[in-house]
């Protein structure tokens, strides 16, 4: 609460004899205020860039490693289907005629999950572009408040 808007109800009861100083003291005070609320902006922006600056570095960081999951998992995935082939191959007791349909059968579902993969990866690549750009504007917007408003 402003202390001068109680000095104000008072005054009346008071006199006129404290109006000029209170007066100034509501001065000093709504600049207090200011600045304190001022000093509270500040102290929230500069925790703000630090949090995008974080938030920014695990985008990265994600978008770097989607590639790298995505490259590990086919290649896990092609290795697994091409033993199953392997193995089919290998087995005695299928004919010919199974074992070719076991290959195309992986052949079809080893094409269908990398389309779906790449499809995936494309979004995923896509999202995560347009949210570092984004968070790219917020820091440089963030940075040039902060050169504004300097006491931080």
């Amino acid at each position: 609460m402003n202390v001068a808007l109680v000095l104000k109800s008072v005054l009346p009861l008071i006199g006129n004899s404290l109006e000029v100083p209170l007066c100034l003291f509501e001065l000093d005070t709504q600049k207090f205020e200011k600045r304190q609320e001022r000093n509270v902006s500040m102290m929230g922006l500069s925790v703000f860039a630090k949090m995008l600056d974080d938030f920014y570095t695990r985008l990265v960081a994600l978008d770097d490693g989607l590639m790298e999951n995505v490259t590990d998992y086919s290649d896990h995935l092609v290795k697994v289907s091409m033993d199953f082939v392997q193995s089919s191959e290998d087995d005695s007791s299928l004919s010919v005629k199974e074992k070719q349909k076991n290959k195309k059968s992986v052949e079809e579902t080893l094409r269908k999950v990398t389309e779906n993969e790449e499809s995936a990866t494309k979004e995923m690549t896509r999202i995560l572009s347009y949210q570092i750009k984004k968070t790219e504007g917020m820091i440089l917007r963030v940075k040039k408040l902060q050169k504004i408003f300097p006491n931080d």
